[in-house]
């Protein structure tokens, strides 16, 4: 007669993974949040020292190769505009037509594309221009009234309006020949919203001032 077989032991049950030490979950549980405000953080630090650490000298380029230079700038009567700056191959008559030509700032200036510009000349020559500028702090409606000062030396196109939220408006396109066909041109621009600091108001300006001078190129060109 045949021994029926022995049935197998049974098995002890496999030991259970460690869980990690809870100090190491909680280390992966911050980790990512801690880094993320240090950018955060940094970010803030480096917009802060953009927008308040000014150069009290104007730098200009010395020719069109060198582009457009842009700087947060603190003039002798103490003002903080963004001063932008560029060598331009054309003659001063040339520029300033261009610069001149408000019924097409639509074109130079990304901010005046979505409104249309009112453009009224008084009898006294002054430009008076209203609308609305859009960026991405929200939208301002300004009504600025421009003063031209010309000279065999120097044209200058120049502003100083407020209106509502925006404290400060004060700005000029300055044109100096540099012989019959080179002209420097440098715009400046302070502007100050009640509800913004001004540290981010210039890092916008810092941001949208070199556009407005390549528009103003390339339409010169066109």
């Amino acid at each position: 007669m045949d021994t029926p077989p022995t049935p197998p032991a049974a098995q002890p049950p496999a030991p259970a993974s460690p869980s990690p030490p809870p100090s190491r979950r909680l280390r992966k549980r911050f980790l990512f949040p801690l880094i993320l405000l240090g950018l955060v953080g940094a970010a803030l630090l480096w917009a802060y020292v953009r927008g308040t650490w000014a150069d009290t000298v104007p730098h200009d380029p010395k020719s069109s190769a060198e582009g457009v230079v842009c700087q947060l700038y603190r003039t002798p009567e103490g003002h903080t505009p963004v001063r932008c700056a560029a060598v331009i191959d054309r003659s001063l008559g040339e520029v300033w037509k261009v610069v001149t030509d408000y019924d097409h700032y639509g074109d130079i200036f990304p901010t005046l594309r979505s409104a249309p510009v009112v453009v009224v000349r008084d009898d006294a020559g002054h430009y008076h221009l209203s609308g609305v500028a859009s960026s991405v702090l929200g939208d301002w409606p300004f009504d600025i009234r421009i003063r031209h000062e010309e000279s065999p030396e120097k044209k200058s196109a120049s502003w100083d309006n407020a209106a509502g939220d925006v404290r400060l408006n004060r700005g000029s396109f300055v044109l100096t020949p540099l012989g019959a066909d080179r002209t420097l041109l440098v715009y400046s621009l302070e502007v100050e919203i009640a509800s913004y600091p001004n540290f981010l108001v210039r890092n916008v300006l810092l941001s949208r001032q070199p556009g407005v001078m390549k528009g103003l190129i390339e339409r010169l060109k066109g």
